[in-house]
């Protein structure tokens, strides 16, 4: 398996002409668990892996080659030494595995619970996604990542992990419609808990930069009134309005559609369309046609008034086209 780990997809096919899809097929039994890769052998012998504890060198745990890959990969371009870029090969295959298998954990799982139920709300548990996500990344980190002691490179691959589960993870929470008060427990149960899944998958959660405020300015949002939530110091600031526009359109009724929803899109679809439309812009473009499309529909139902939840949505609309 450690063999077949670093094969290309054509190379597999030719093996097995009838399996397609062999790579992915690998790395999942590698990041499920069902299969360990090696330790790393130096002369011969094992590398033991250091306590969280342990400085960084001047202890014996590291083999003198380990120490001279650090030392040299802060000043040197290493690129075209062989057994340096199989390294930095197969652990940024291993980073998009990863994320690859997070975003199927969050969008399986957020789409799979009834975040509107009322039950439960006393004790409030962590989805059962989140608890897979959790054992998945420290899986991933002991399991593969920790093979890995010294280059630099390592440290920017599993920062590039973190961040992109924490953004997938408060982008499908803002999605979640319909959201009831039980739900709303269960979601911010979640919250705490993802924090604690990234903090043991990166030792240093607060180097996250923005995508780590996000979620935790995001979470006390979840129990505001409307009102009190667009008003929010944090909107804006810390986090994007169309995030927060988002999350309101799950505070509203049915008919006020969300982006996705007036397109007939999954939304998986629509979190792939935000992957590749970044910017506020495109994203506050695509709120504001939902809106719109919410007033031709008033109009044609002839309803006497519009939600309460759609003028507020409009005032923070047109704060946020401002600031463009």
């Amino acid at each position: 398996m450690s063999n077949l780990v670093s094969e290309s997809e054509h190379s597999l096919d030719l093996m097995d002409p009838y399996q397609r899809d062999a790579k992915t097929i690998v790395w999942e039994k590698i990041m499920r668990g069902e299969f360990k890769l090696p330790t790393k052998l130096t002369n011969g012998k094992p590398v033991k892996t250091p306590p969280k504890s342990s400085a960084a060198f001047g202890n014996d745990v590291y083999s003198s080659y380990e120490v001279r890959v650090h030392q040299l990969s802060k000043d040197v371009d290493l690129s075209g030494v062989e057994i340096i870029e199989k390294d930095q090969k197969l652990i940024l295959q291993a980073r998009i595995e990863v994320e690859k298998q997070a975003q199927v954990m969050f969008q399986k799982g957020l789409e799979a619970q009834n975040q509107s139920q009322e039950d439960g709300a006393a004790s409030a548990p962590c989805s059962l996604y989140m608890k897979e996500l959790q054992s998945f990344l420290s899986r991933s980190a002991a399991d593969y990542f920790s093979l890995y002691h010294s280059p630099d490179f390592l440290r920017e691959e599993l920062r590039a992990v973190a961040t992109r589960c924490l953004d997938l993870f408060v982008r499908h929470a803002s999605l979640l419609r319909p959201l009831g008060d039980g739900g709303k427990m269960k979601l911010a149960a979640d919250f705490a808990q993802m924090e604690l899944a990234i903090s043991s998958f990166y030792d240093r959660p607060t180097e996250l930069g923005r995508f780590y405020r996000v979620l935790r300015s995001f979470r006390p949002l979840l129990f505001q009134t409307v009102e009190h939530l667009a008003q929010s110091p944090t909107v804006g600031d810390v986090i994007p309005y169309s995030l927060v526009l988002h999350f309101l359109f799950a505070r509203a009724p049915a008919e006020l559609k969300s982006p996705h929803q007036g397109a007939g899109w999954s939304v998986v679809r629509y979190s792939k369309w935000l992957d590749e439309h970044a910017t506020e812009k495109e994203r506050l473009s695509v709120i504001q046609g939902a809106l719109e499309s919410y007033v031709q529909g008033v109009k044609q139902r002839q309803a006497k008034e519009f939600a309460k939840e759609y003028a507020i949505m409009v005032q923070l609309l047109q704060k946020a086209l401002a600031t463009l």
